[in-house]
């Protein structure tokens, strides 16, 4: 997520930002135009279950913070290809993003959240997207040797790559939450730091930064 994101803002904002690093995703998830109809119904018709459930006060609520670290690794588990996370690495999200109630622990996030996209971009306007990218673009991915991070076709990963005016791709050992889990997250740390360093001191001059805001 958080590498879309990146990658959007880069897109959006290319006078304000001298670097993008993105973590597995680099360009947001993207799906086929003929499947908008689908995706919307299924979106809506779970956001709607969702906010039935909210109005009833049924919250999911787990007996102890270990209850919360397990079922955040089984959401893990169930994404697509074979991710995992650390018991310690899982900890961390629940100690930020779960809290203690009378009823039992919860997590703090929109329960809206869980349900599935109502609309997604297609793969053409990712790679227009990317290519409006003015700056150097860090690419972390999970080794898809390894087969453990988010997959992603090679074909699609070739498209954005040559779409991206200037990427450095970087392929490491790890799951999808390679920045997280504790014997990968060094790696991640240090090629990010490499890749920040690197960069040209004018390339940082030259962002404009406005005093109230950034349009």
């Amino acid at each position: 997520m958080g590498g879309g994101v990146a990658s959007l803002m880069g897109s959006a904002f290319p006078a304000q930002i001298a670097g993008v690093a993105c973590i597995e995703l680099f360009g947001t998830l993207s799906a086929p135009a003929a499947g908008s109809a689908k995706h919307l119904r299924r979106g809506l018709r779970e956001r709607l279950k969702m906010v039935q459930r909210i109005n009833e006060g049924k919250i999911k609520a787990y007996d102890s913070f270990d209850a919360c670290v397990d079922a955040r690794r089984r959401t893990v588990e169930a994404a697509p290809g074979k991710q995992s996370l650390s018991y310690g690495a899982a900890a961390r999200l629940v100690e930020r993003g779960a809290v203690e109630t009378e009823e039992g622990w919860v997590f703090r996030h929109d329960p809206r959240l869980n349900a599935a996209s109502a609309s997604y971009v297609t793969e053409p306007q990712v790679l227009a997207l990317l290519e409006a990218i003015e700056c150097p673009v860090l690419a972390i991915r999970a080794d898809p040797e390894e087969g453990r991070g988010w997959p992603m076709p090679p074909d699609m990963a070739a498209g954005r790559i040559a779409a991206t005016t200037d990427m450095t791709m970087r392929c490491l050992p790890g799951s999808h939450h390679l920045h997280l889990d504790e014997d990968t997250a060094p790696a991640v740390t240090d090629a990010t730091l490499e890749f920040f360093g690197g960069l040209d001191a004018e390339a940082w001059a030259e962002v404009e930064l406005p005093r109230d805001r950034w349009l």
